[in-house]
């Protein structure tokens, strides 16, 4: 019996992650979302929305509008919200990298979007996970060339109403 339960358990498991954007799978939000106050992680992810070779006038769509309204009601659900462009039209960053396989020069084209967690290892796992289901769905999905998605994680602290991070007041 434990062993039927343990299968269905598997089984649900593997259909929430197909059924999630980018195969991302569920956590615990409870240990993602964050609260503003004291140490937390802040992530930057610079989503390619167009790539483009130097000398080409060729231009690859890697991330459409629809991708980005997915990535923003996952991070809505597992973290209670992002700061992300309202679509791949803009504001975009521009930036440029050498695609070493081939030997070019390739533009991108990036939407930034932005992330806050606790400064947990779950909310470390998520974005590795995240970073991978995005790599694969520019290659298996939009056929880009896209080699990597850049994902920054920092530690911040949040300004209080009374001045402080950490409970401790700044001398003026």
């Amino acid at each position: 019996m434990a062993e039927k339960v343990a299968t269905q358990s598997t089984s649900k498991a593997k259909e929430d992650v197909s059924k999630r954007p980018f195969g991302q799978p569920r956590y615990d939000v409870s240990r993602l979302m964050p609260t503003f106050r004291g140490p937390h992680y802040e992530f930057v992810i610079l989503l390619p929305v167009t790539e483009q070779e130097v000398g080409s006038k060729e231009e690859i769509h890697v991330f459409t509008d629809e991708d980005m309204s997915e990535l923003k009601k996952l991070f809505r659900d597992d973290f209670g919200g992002s700061t992300i462009p309202p679509n791949t039209q803009g504001p975009l960053v521009s930036g440029e990298w050498v695609e070493k396989k081939a030997n070019r020069i390739v533009i991108n084209e990036h939407a930034r979007c932005e992330v806050y967690s606790l400064p947990t290892t779950e909310a470390l796992d998520y974005f590795v996970k995240l970073k991978a289901g995005l790599e694969k769905h520019a290659r298996d999905v939009r056929r880009a060339p896209q080699e990597e998605i850049v994902i920054k994680q920092s530690e911040v602290s949040f300004v209080s109403k009374n001045g402080s991070n950490y409970g401790v007041r700044a001398n003026a």
